[in-house]
């Protein structure tokens, strides 16, 4: 599905679309713009609402911590080397 912008930089949200999530005429979105993607979603009556979950699934917590491992172990490596240094 495609929709063009308006020199006024407006858009309309496809029938098919507003159709399958029920979007009615008074319906508010928020755009986000998300790893490269641009995302609209609807706004229910607390915004945060809508856009929780968006990052789900997504195991940030994890790479986070694979990070800081990563980043440790480099301290370490650059500590030892310039110890070395130091004692030559």
């Amino acid at each position: 599905m495609r929709s063009s912008i308006s020199k006024r930089g407006q858009t309309a949200v496809p029938a098919a679309l507003r159709k399958k999530y029920n979007l009615g005429p008074n319906t508010k979105l928020e755009w986000i713009d998300y790893r490269g993607l641009i995302v609209a979603l609807p706004v229910e009556g607390d915004p945060i609402k809508a856009i929780r979950g968006l990052t789900k699934g997504e195991g940030l917590h994890g790479r986070l911590m694979e990070a800081r491992r990563l980043e440790r172990g480099r301290d370490r490596r650059i500590k030892a080397r310039t110890n070395r240094r130091r004692a030559s």
